[in-house]
């Protein structure tokens, strides 16, 4: 009897340890993904900026924001530092990407380990619920 419990004991610190690593690679997940669309408007908004840059008359008086200030700055070093932006926003939702994939790979994994020792003790769900309860 004694073997018993801590079998089942073990089993449910097991199942409480893959109940925290399923929320803490959901919250990554999300997160991370989180980063991916916030990356992804930054470069479309910047693109869309460009744009409009490019329509200008090259002699069009242009100013950077520096913080609570503008500066008076060429178009060519203003459209510079926006296609500069793009290309480091195109970096970040690369990673972003990556990250989610090994996050999601990670996820699925402990998601399958959580089925199976649900599987392997079926009585476990009962004992924990009744815990909770």
């Amino acid at each position: 009897m004694a073997a018993a419990e801590g079998l089942t004991q073990e089993r449910k610190e097991e199942f409480m340890a893959l109940q925290g690593q399923l929320i803490e690679q959901t919250n990554k997940l999300k997160q991370t993904q989180m980063q991916g669309r916030s990356a992804a408007a930054e470069k479309r908004r910047a693109e869309l900026t460009v744009q409009e840059l490019q329509a200008m008359p090259q002699e069009t008086k242009t100013f950077l924001n520096v913080g609570k200030m503008y500066v008076l700055r060429p178009k060519t070093e203003i459209e510079e530092s926006i296609v500069s932006r793009i290309a480091e926003c195109d970096a970040a939702i690369e990673q972003s990407k990556s990250k989610g994939d090994y996050f999601q790979k990670q996820l699925e994994e402990t998601e399958t380990s959580f089925r199976d020792l649900l599987s392997a003790t079926p009585g476990l769900v009962k004992q924990i619920t009744e815990q909770s309860a």
